[in-house]
């Protein structure tokens, strides 16, 4: 890590060196870009820090629909959110509030014309690999997937999955 490049608001404080003059009130870390610039070895690598990914997955079940989606077909996809943890300290999302925050990982249904929630039979609705989740009605066309995973271990991960609906 050569740099720490902040981009913020203008009129906010400049950080020292150590950071230590600056507010969590004044500063959002969550607001920030951060650059990593190859080291000596030539790779640029990040610190180790938690992160969380979000893919889409075209389900190829016989009668799915076509990928991609046409009009007059509904199509179905998979969505996969996974949180990795590669240090050496347990994270917890236990649905504890800490001041106006819930610890959990809230997956939004897209509010978007054509697009709904699947939780029928076939696809069984949210899946995750640990935890508990509350998850929308079959057919919602917005909405969100409340998941909470718990302590999610040192050096591991965990998952959410569940499935849409494409008709455009």
């Amino acid at each position: 890590n050569h740099i720490t490049y902040y981009i913020g608001n203008y009129s906010a404080v400049v950080p020292n060196s150590s950071g230590s003059n600056i507010l969590a009130s004044e500063w959002r870390q969550g607001d920030k870009f951060r650059f990593y610039f190859p080291g000596d070895a030539g790779a640029t690598t990040a610190p180790l820090k938690p992160y969380m990914t979000q893919r889409l997955f075209y389900i190829g079940n016989s009668g799915n629909g076509p990928n991609p989606p046409c009009n007059g077909n509904t199509t179905f996809y998979r969505v996969r959110v996974d949180i990795v943890n590669p240090t050496d300290e347990p994270i917890v999302l236990d649905g504890t509030t800490i001041g106006s925050r819930t610890r959990r990982v809230r997956a939004n249904i897209p509010n978007v014309p054509g697009v709904s929630y699947a939780n029928e039979s076939t696809y069984g609705g949210a899946q995750v690999t640990q935890g508990t989740f509350t998850q929308p009605a079959n057919g919602a066309t917005s909405g969100s997937v409340l998941w909470q995973p718990g302590t999610i271990a040192a050096n591991s991960g965990a998952s959410l999955f569940y499935v849409i609906r494409v008709a455009p």
